[in-house]
């Protein structure tokens, strides 16, 4: 008995050992992990057009993500390629002709994102790799409809004809290469309802030497949300510009966009994360401030945008901040005092002036790393802003009173050259409105009445030098026409029309 147990152990041993050994030299000598049938047959798949490293490092994409694709298939399994290490093929979403064939309906939603390409081994990490294509080789995986971002009122009902009907958009995945095979553009393709192929969803382009250069997302083919892009100095005039020059490339642009148009901020930092220059957006104009600093951190410019017009203070600082430079806009327009002078440098006037409008060109273009071109709209006049004060020749206060925007605003008052007042009334939005006096040299009435949107009602009277009475009308009793009054010349335009 004793001699039959031992001839069958020996007989399962030598079993074991048979069976074991190809499996263990198969995997020199490893021992390898669960091996699925999705695994054994992804590793037939033909990778040497994967280019060098785009594999490397790649977590496996979400089983949320995968969909039918991944159905059936482990996570997380590795294997090995040659004497490197890569994650199982079937978590990658990179199509072949035999998945093509295999597939029995179309990605729905949105497919896992393509992940950066590791940079090759023979590179050695620099600051620029460390601290901005990093986060550019972790894209973040687009959230579904229902978790979004939250907007406001106005922004959701803006964003309204995006969402609609997304989730039943089906995507695939389209790769664009390089003449020596390396991935240059991962993007997910779309149809919309007239059949065109559009881009919508993930999208990525990688450099010749397999980095990440940008990336970001479209949405029914226009940009949404968060965008980042790579750029050397000489991918743009501006990075060899005041204060860019000083920084050091290559750049990191990043923007926010909605429905196509930047829509947030966008801010341009260096190799060494320093922040360039920063500019807020609001549905692709500038709204905000946009704002640029020195390579100490200083900031030495800020100009206040409003729906595109400059509007607001525009400041200069020096690199030490000191502030040397302050110009107020209003609407696009400059305001700036104004004084005008005698033949014999006595003053005429003097006030505030709205130079003209101040228009967009071109605007900002993200993608090519420009900013807008602004120039002066030589049709739009300038035009009195603020209060003024006009001088006879002899040195006595002729006129005061405030204008907005060129139009005659609130209370108005004129003297003759001796400083007897000669006339009083107001103005709203450039109309006389409310009761009217015009007097004489003498400090006699010559002309009383009043005015309602620049109409004379009611009962007006003028009277002679000596004081009598010489006319009465009353204006609600006839159809009259606005009157012009000139802020400049009341008793010429005022009471010598009405006479």
């Amino acid at each position: 008995m004793v001699r039959i147990m031992l001839f069958r152990w020996l007989t399962y041993a030598c079993l074991a050992v048979t069976i074991s050994c190809p499996l263990s030299l198969a995997w020199g000598g490893e021992t390898p992990g669960f091996l699925s049938q999705a695994m054994l047959a992804s590793a037939n798949e033909p990778i040497a057009k994967i280019p060098a490293g785009a594999l490397r490092d790649l977590p496996p994409a979400p089983p949320s993500e995968l969909e039918d694709e991944v159905k059936g298939a482990e996570e997380a399994e590795v294997h090995h390629v040659g004497d490197r290490k890569t994650p199982a093929l079937s978590s990658v979403r990179i199509e072949t002709a035999a998945s093509r064939k295999e597939k029995k309906s179309p990605i729905k939603r949105v497919p896992a994102p393509i992940r950066a390409a590791a940079p090759p081994a023979e590179l050695a990490p620099n600051s620029f790799s460390e601290n901005i294509a990093r986060p550019l080789q972790a894209p973040k995986v687009a959230a579904s409809t229902a978790a979004e971002e939250k907007l406001s009122d106005d922004d959701a009902a803006a964003v309204a004809p995006l969402r609609s009907g997304l989730s039943a958009i089906e995507t695939e995945l389209v790769q664009e290469r390089y003449p020596n095979g390396g991935l240059k553009i991962a993007k997910e393709i779309a149809q919309d309802e007239e059949g065109n192929l559009v881009r919508h969803g993930e999208w990525s382009m990688w450099a010749t030497d397999g980095v990440l250069i940008a990336e970001g997302t479209f949405k029914r083919d226009k940009r949404h949300g968060k965008w980042k892009r790579m750029a050397e100095r000489d991918e743009s005039s501006l990075l060899s510009e005041e204060p860019y020059k000083d920084f050091q490339a290559p750049f990191l642009s990043e923007a926010d966009f909605r429905r196509g148009e930047l829509h947030g901020a966008w801010v341009i930092h260096d190799s060494l994360m320093r922040k360039v220059s920063q500019i807020d957006f609001q549905h692709g104009v500038r709204h905000g401030k946009a704002r640029w600093w020195n390579v100490e951190g200083q900031l030495v410019r800020e100009i206040s945008f409003q729906h595109g017009l400059v509007d607001g203070d525009v400041l200069r600082w020096t690199n030490d901040g000191q502030l040397v430079g302050k110009e107020t806009y209003l609407a696009g327009r400059k305001l700036a005092p104004k004084t005008e002078y005698y033949s014999d440098k006595k003053k005429k006037a003097s006030g505030l002036v709205l130079s003209p409008r101040i228009v967009t060109v071109t605007p900002d273009d993200w993608w090519n790393i420009q900013l807008a071109q602004f120039e002066i709209d030589e049709n739009d006049p300038s035009k009195d802003h603020g209060a003024q004060t006009h001088w006879h020749p002899n040195g006595q206060v002729r006129l005061e009173g405030v204008f907005e925007f060129g139009k005659p605003t609130g209370e108005f008052t004129w003297w003759y050259a001796n400083g007897q007042k000669a006339a009083q009334g107001s103005y709203t939005a450039g109309r006389q409105t409310g009761v009217w006096i015009w007097w004489g040299a003498n400090g006699l009435k010559t002309t009383a009445g009043e005015f309602v949107g620049g109409r004379p009602v009611e009962q007006w009277t003028w009277w002679q030098t000596d004081g009598k009475v010489s006319r009465r009308v009353n204006y609600s009793q006839q159809d009259t026409a606005p009157i012009a009054i000139r802020p400049t010349d009341p008793l010429q335009s005022g009471g010598a029309t009405l006479r």
